[in-house]
């Protein structure tokens, strides 16, 4: 109940196949390195977006480049300054 024909024929594409086509269209929309950033607490699906679409940042490596010269900060969102550990 409440599950659709779309989302259940998904659903069994994945069961039976250990795979989804869909996601892997889905996928290719992205450039690879974006879905790495969802492993960096903080970062979600909004502040990925941004700096995406905002900075052409989309890899972990741009993104620490961006941070270090200052370009994340300016975002709506993000802190101005990152205090590190002594």
């Amino acid at each position: 109940d409440g599950v659709g024909k779309g989302i259940a024929d998904r659903i069994t594409e994945i069961v039976l196949t250990g795979n989804s086509s869909y996601y892997n269209i889905l996928k290719t929309e992205f450039p690879p390195g974006i879905f790495a950033m969802f492993d960096i607490v903080g970062m979600g699906p909004k502040k990925i977006k941004a700096v995406w679409e905002q900075l052409n940042i989309t890899s972990v490596p741009e993104l620490e480049a961006g941070c270090r010269d200052g370009r994340v900060a300016g975002l709506k969102g993000f802190p101005t300054r990152i205090f590190s550990a002594r």
